[in-house]
């Protein structure tokens, strides 16, 4: 694996004479590129003011329950505050309140959302409240009615995997089905029933070896639409150089076969953030200088590691609710957001930099989210957001997108943008979520002057 590199830095610009029969292109492509670029312009809102709030007393007190992280959702026109409680579902137009769907004190493990239910990981009424395994899958439909309640049947032994009783590695959901991985399985259950539709292993003799070596089981794993992204570790490796080091791989989405393996990892501590047929993304622990990002390829290649201060990716209960701070995924394109400075993007499926913003006010030491708005990033800083141009990181507002109003706290004092721990698109709404551990609320954003 290369060495690290620097976080990209911005381009050099040199000044190149032009000619003079060159003036009267350049003039007819310089007027094009300002219609064009004041067309996108024109599909930024000047302003965003909140359509509705929901407040604390609408989501309970925040539980003293630490089974499980309190996380928000959106599922087709719902925003989800899923966590120990349980489920409060309210309209992504509205803010109206749809349903709830409770769940047991200290039973909660996870969630993750699929394109037309949610699936809670919990623990089952016969088992050890706190400590128990989590070995019960619930799908949970649109109407917050419970569709299916499925065993996972018992815990595998973790031989330094991350999946324990906290549940699968990684889930994630298509409208045809569902995949878990564990330790040493994946399995995929119809969305209609949970019924299994396939699993996949790791193959061992009776002495615990397999081609990776032994004493096997998967470290890290993450379920992308198109692939399944894992990393393998080895009490006694084969492949690997030593027992912290992991293999990459890229497996079937449609049967968990091996489609690609790649790259050994070293130190085993890097966490699987994003992976599609294109490419992959994996986190590192932060250092004193800062986490290293490593991209792979879609032939699961390594080819390209930076060094981003500020960015990080904790490994909750389950992998698809990750939180990743300082950088967001958008597309084919990891966007860094340093905490002072301005923001780089990198092409996944190549780890080369696609631009570095040239413009723009630093954050100052905030880490607020940033949401995709139409062909444009919008970075929150305060009260402002700043919109750079996801192909050029060209800076698309000079006065910023003003925030009329934002979560109001115990003391009535609106919030800003650095307050929100989640930020999500939805139709033509920016649906914000604050659940830190004493207050909790969801604001629905709206373009200024629209109803």
């Amino acid at each position: 694996m290369s060495e690290p590199a620097e976080t990209p830095g911005r381009p050099v610009r040199r000044r190149v004479p032009i000619p003079v029969r060159l003036i009267a292109v350049t003039v007819v492509v310089a007027l094009s590129a300002f219609v064009f670029v004041r067309s996108l312009d024109d599909d930024l809102p000047s302003s965003l003011d909140p359509a509705w709030t929901v407040g604390q007393s609408d989501l309970g007190a925040p539980a003293e329950d630490r089974s499980g992280e309190t996380t928000g959702l959106v599922v087709g026109d719902l925003a989800i505050v899923a966590g120990p409680g349980g489920l409060f579902a309210f309209g992504t137009g509205d803010g109206v309140r749809r349903w709830d769907f409770p769940i047991p004190q200290l039973r909660y493990c996870g969630v993750t959302a699929g394109p037309d239910a949610v699936y809670l990981t919990v623990r089952p009424d016969e088992a050890p409240a706190a400590t128990g395994p989590c070995s019960e899958l619930v799908r949970v439909g649109m109407d917050g009615r419970e569709q299916w309640r499925s065993d996972l049947g018992p815990a595998e032994p973790d031989t330094g995997s991350r999946s324990s009783t906290a549940g699968p590695l990684a889930i994630g959901a298509t409208t045809g089905d569902v995949a878990l991985v564990g330790a040493r399985s994946i399995t995929a259950r119809a969305a209609r029933d949970g019924s299994t539709a396939w699993t996949a292993t790791i193959e061992q003799d009776m002495w615990g070896e397999s081609e990776y070596g032994g004493g096997c089981a998967f470290r890290d794993a993450i379920v992308g639409p198109d692939v399944i992204a894992t990393t393998i570790g080895c009490e006694r490796p084969l492949i690997a150089a030593g027992t912290s080091d992991t293999v990459l791989e890229f497996r079937s989405r449609a049967d968990g076969s091996v489609l690609h393996r790649g790259s050994v990892f070293p130190g085993g501590d890097a966490t699987l953030v994003h992976a599609t047929r294109a490419g992959a993304v994996l986190v590192g622990s932060p250092g004193t200088s800062g986490a290293i990002v490593d991209f792979v390829d879609g032939s699961a290649v390594h080819v390209a590691s930076y060094r981003a201060p500020g960015v990080s990716a904790s490994h909750g209960p389950l992998a698809t609710d990750r939180e990743l701070r300082n950088a967001v995924i958008a597309g084919d394109l990891l966007v860094l957001l340093p905490t002072s400075g301005l923001p780089a993007a990198i092409r996944i499926s190549t780890g080369r930099t696609a631009w570095s913003a040239q413009e723009g006010p630093e954050r100052g030491g905030g880490d607020g989210p940033a949401v995709v708005w139409k062909s444009a990033l919008l970075v929150g800083d305060g009260r402002v957001f700043s919109a750079y141009d996801l192909e050029t990181g060209a800076l698309r507002s000079d006065a910023g997108i003003d925030i009329g109003s934002g979560p109001t706290g115990d003391r009535g004092r609106t919030a800003s943008t650095q307050s929100w721990s989640e930020l999500h698109r939805a139709g033509d709404r920016i649906i914000g979520f604050r659940l830190d551990s004493t207050r909790r609320s969801v604001v629905g954003l709206r373009e200024a002057g629209t109803e």
